[in-house]
Order: C-alpha cells, then sequence, then structure tokens
C-alpha cells in the first residue's frame, strides 16, 4: 500500500458517518512496524427516542478512533503477554495529567483484540480504574486499527479534548534495545 492511499484511509473512519473528524499526521521516525502515518479521532451522535413517552430522548455519542502505521504487522504484534500496544490518550482539562485512555491489544487465547477504557494512565504502563467495554477493536487492513465506543468512557463531561495515539512495541529490535515508541502530537477535538 502506498503512502497515498495509507493518508486516504485515514478519511474513513467507518460506513457511519462521523461529525468534525480531527486527523494528526505523524512523520516516519521511530523503529519498528509501529511506527504511525496518521491517527483520527470522530463522533457520532444520535438519538433513541421512547415511544411510550415515559423516557425523554437522549442523544449519546460514539467515539471513532482510529490508527494507521506505515508498515503492515500481525495481530500479535500488540499481543497482550509482549507488552506492545496501541493506546489513545485523552486529556480532558489542558494540564500535564492523562485523565483517560484507550489500550488496545490482542489476546491469542480468544483469537481477538481487546480494548480497555482507563484513568489516570502514565507513560510508564501504569493505569488505574480500568474498565472494558463492548466495543472490540477491528483491523480494517493490515497497516491499522480502530475502535468505537461510547463518549462517557472516553470523555464523560467536557465539550472538548486533546487526544493522541500512542504505540509501544516491546523488542522491536534484535539485542538489547528499549521498546520502539511512537507518540502523534495533541490535537484538539469537539464534541
Amino acid at each position: 500500500m502506498t503512502l497515498l492511499a495509507l493518508l486516504l484511509s485515514l478519511g474513513t473512519l467507518s460506513g457511519l458517518a462521523t461529525a468534525h473528524p480531527q486527523t494528526v499526521l505523524d512523520p516516519d521516525d521511530s523503529d519498528g512496524v509501529l511506527d504511525i502515518v496518521g491517527a483520527r479521532l470522530g463522533h457520532e451522535t444520535y438519538t433513541i427516542t421512547e415511544t411510550h413517552g415515559t423516557t425523554p430522548d437522549r442523544h449519546p455519542t460514539k467515539v471513532r478512533l482510529k490508527l494507521i502505521t506505515y508498515e503492515t504487522w500481525p495481530d500479535s504484534v500488540i499481543s497482550s503477554d509482549s507488552g506492545s500496544y496501541v493506546r489513545f490518550d485523552i486529556n480532558m482539562d489542558r494540564d500535564a495529567d492523562v485523565e483517560r485512555c484507550v489500550i488496545i491489544t490482542y489476546e491469542p487465547e480468544e483469537g481477538e483484540f481487546t480494548a480497555l477504557a482507563a484513568k489516570f494512565c502514565r507513560d510508564d504502563g501504569v493505569v488505574m480504574h480500568v474498565r472494558t467495554f463492548d466495543g472490540r477493536p477491528k483491523r480494517p487492513d493490515e497497516h491499522s486499527i480502530k475502535v468505537s465506543l461510547a463518549k462517557r468512557f472516553v470523555a464523560p463531561g467536557p465539550d472538548s479534548v486533546s487526544w493522541r495515539a500512542v504505540t509501544v512495541q516491546a523488542d522491536c529490535m534484535n539485542g538489547p534495545a528499549p521498546a520502539c515508541y511512537d507518540e502523534t502530537q495533541w490535537k484538539r477535538h469537539r464534541f
């Protein structure tokens, strides 16, 4: 897949319309197969109406996240027992702390991806208040992964957040080398 095709694939998060998508591009600047080309965050709001009139209309919001890499990679690269993962960091109040993050790994025993929404995430991998959710990450192709989840897991209160994508690939080089790490720049998103 050419770089142009990879960049164009950032334009679609799913078959559903996504409002105000925010895309951030990243240079070819990291070793390993999880070097990020770009990432995207978008949201979709929909209405649920109760026909009996006992519950008012609700307008839940789905947040859609997508990450694309320069190189192809097998699912096992982000295996939960390897120490490698894809992560989306969410900062809700413009300070230095990451209040929420979504961590995506592959579970080889189940043969599927798992996404965890966590509070108080740090670059050293320490997270608190982890919860799982029903949205299963999917791989549209061998360069990308995407996940959709309820806004309450990502940003329960604010009208806007800052976000970035991070990849960590443990043991990505031969010999006693550190893990390969890549991150995008922070980007602001309004809901």
